[in-house]
Parts: structure tokens; sequence; C-alpha cells
């Protein structure tokens, strides 16, 4: 003997599921892109937006005032050439980039900031690890990190040539070759941070180029406000 399923009820599981389906991508990231999904850590992560149209942010970054220093409000180009980007970018950095292992995202915050939560797909370089000078033993690190080439018995010819343009130049010091070297977005909490602008300086002061560097401004304060997906490492 057949079981046969009420018409009705399968109408009516159709419209739960269909309105189900249509509640996850009612606050879309945009128009045309409803939600991203990244791997990280060995896992699928998927970005998206708070689907609760009255949630509201609580806590720290519903805060509009804090001590400064040492929050204080950090200059959207800390360093000429950098490029400043949004929400959007960053998404289109982790479909390209990001996918074909030819960018890094940094989360430039001390490391208990990050295991609260980060931006899917970042990796932790806390400010504080860096200095400006060339000699710290994590700045070497972090050169090795994104694909920066050291170079040896450079002759006086070859940097003379390259100084002038020629040989790509432009993406090279005396010390380091960084032609194939990562793209980067690096961030922090927000523009009431500045750990970002260090860890930026710490990359710039090694002779790597600016135009493989971008700063997403807003940061997780941005990031929270328009109600975006976090992950705990």
């Amino acid at each position: 003997m057949s079981l046969r399923f009420p018409l009705n009820l399968f109408i009516m599981l159709l419209a739960v599921v269909g309105s189900s389906l249509m509640a996850e991508t009612r606050v879309q990231l945009t128009q045309d892109l409803p939600k991203l999904d990244i791997i990280y850590n060995n896992s699928v992560v998927t970005i998206q937006r708070e689907q609760n149209p009255e949630h509201i942010l609580s806590g720290t970054f519903a805060m509009t005032s804090r001590p400064c220093p040492p929050a204080c409000i950090s200059p959207i180009e800390p360093v000429a050439g950098i490029k400043i980007i949004g929400e959007l970018e960053l998404f289109k950095f982790l479909e390209d980039e990001y996918l074909n292992e030819s960018g890094l995202l940094i989360d430039a915050r001390s490391a208990d900031w990050f295991k609260r939560g980060t931006i899917p797909g970042s990796i932790n370089l806390p400010f504080n690890r860096f200095d400006t000078n060339n000699t710290s033993e994590e700045t070497e690190n972090l050169l090795t990190l994104i694909d920066a080439n050291e170079r040896y018995d450079v002759g006086r010819v070859t940097r003379f040539l390259e100084k002038r343009g020629f040989m790509e130049g432009d993406k090279k010091t005396d010390k380091y070759d960084f032609t194939f070297a990562k793209k980067l977005i690096i961030w922090d909490n927000g523009p009431w941070s500045d750990n970002a602008v260090k860890v930026i300086s710490a990359f710039v002061s090694t002779g790597y180029p600016v135009e493989y560097i971008h700063y997403y401004h807003g940061g997780m304060q941005s990031w929270q406000m328009l109600g975006l997906t976090i992950i705990k490492p």
C-alpha cells in the first residue's frame, strides 16, 4: 500500500522552507552578493550580515568615547601611496588574492583581541611584535611570511640600474626582492586604533612596495557596524 503525502501539507512545507531561505539572505552583502563562502582553518566559513533588522551593537564597539591616548583617531592614509579600502574591496580580495594565496588578510591587533573574534580569513600579526628599524627578528619573520626573497651579492651596476627604474627596481632593495611578494590588507579595531598603522610602518620600513599594501581603515568597528560575520580562531 502506498502512502500519499497530503498536497496541502506539502505546499505548507514549501512555503516554510521558502520563507526560511529568503530570511537567510534578507540582509545581503550587496544587491548581487547574498553572502560569501571562504575556506578558513580548513573549514568553510560563510561571511554574511546579521539577519535581524532590529539588531544593535553592544559592548566595546557601541562606545563612542575612549581615552586618548591610546585610543586616538588614526590617519586614514598613514603612508603616502597606501590604498584605503572598504568592505566591498575586502570581499573582492577574499574572492581573488586570498583564494589563490597571493594575498594575506592581517589582523594587526593584540593576540588577546584576535582570540575574542576576528574577520574570517585573517592571520594575527600583533602590532607590538614589530619595530620599524629593520632589525627586529619579528620583522625578518614577517618578510619570509609574505614571500620576500633575501638578496645576496647584488652587483653595483645592477643596483645602479634598478634605482633608475630598470629591471623592476621599484620592487627591490639592497637586501630584499619583493617582486613576487604577497598583496596585503591590514586592519585593526578601526579609526580609534593605530595598531594597523604600526604594522604598515614595519612593512614599509623594509622597502615593501606601498602599492602592495591595502589599509582597511574601518576595521572591526565598521565590520561590526554592518553586522558581518566574526569568527573565533
